[in-house]
């Protein structure tokens, strides 16, 4: 046990071209950092800046003009997958991706925020 504790907090690497073979549909996690993202109408959504989870269901954190969004990793949201182009298409019902945008400024909150002068 004590040769095993200096591991302690170490991150084990194994070589990319030394990884098992995966089955069609299945992708190890690192593989879809970077890619880009875009809607199935083709407008681009952001970049794969890191996938989140562990025992339970996987999240991609995109980074894009409007902040991160995080987008849930299942084949109903993400329909097309292609690692080897670097392209995610998801599929995100409405209000996702825009769950970071700005909201809109009143107009006219300035003026009264000022008060008599």
């Amino acid at each position: 046990m004590a040769d095993a504790e200096r591991f302690a907090g170490a991150e084990l690497r194994v070589p990319e071209q030394a990884l098992a073979a995966l089955e069609p549909g299945a992708y190890y996690l690192h593989q879809l950092v970077g890619c880009r993202v875009e809607t199935t109408a083709g407008l681009p959504v952001g970049e794969v800046v890191r996938v989140e989870g562990g025992s339970g269901a996987n999240v991609l954190a995109v980074a894009g003009s409007n902040g991160e969004v995080l987008i849930p990793f299942a084949a109903s949201l993400c329909p097309t997958i292609d690692v080897e182009r670097r392209l995610v298409v998801v599929d995100a019902p409405d209000g996702l991706l825009e769950v970071n945008q700005p909201a809109p400024r009143a107009r006219g909150r300035a003026e009264k925020a000022k008060g008599p002068a």
